[in-house]
């Protein structure tokens, strides 16, 4: 696990994008999520940092401003391995509050049919996550 740094971002500098109005807006909004999380730390966690893809690019976009604001924010990045992958959007599907499908397990199964080594079934890191053992 490693941290990702992250820079702080006036939202002055969206005036440009925002013109004053909502850039004066926006700035008001964060100062009220910087008085609600006065004293306290906004952890963000992800399981996979390849500097691209949605959530990368929306954490890396919108993180900056609430570290101008005066949040404290920390970006943790777990690093996961490629095969853990599945049981990370199986926790990412819960955390939502989406009970995943009855027969997530037999669903990546089938996915990853071909994957090298795999005999038909995900990789034992994914057994693991899964609470199966086969």
């Amino acid at each position: 696990m490693y941290r990702i740094e992250v820079p702080g971002y006036e939202a002055d500098r969206l005036r440009p994008a925002l013109g004053p109005r909502r850039a004066a807006v926006f700035a008001a909004k964060l100062g009220l999520a910087a008085r609600a999380l006065a004293g306290r730390r906004l952890v963000n966690v992800t399981g996979d940092d390849r500097r691209k893809g949605g959530v990368y690019e929306v954490m890396r976009s919108v993180l900056p401003y609430l570290v101008g604001a005066g949040i404290e924010v920390e970006w943790l990045n777990l690093g996961t391995p490629p095969e853990a992958r599945p049981a990370l959007e199986y926790f990412h599907v819960l955390a939502h509050g989406i009970p995943p499908a009855e027969d997530w397990y037999g669903l990546l199964a089938r996915e990853l049919r071909n994957w090298p080594g795999s005999a038909g079934l995900p990789p034992p890191s994914w057994r693991r996550f899964s609470g199966r053992t086969t």
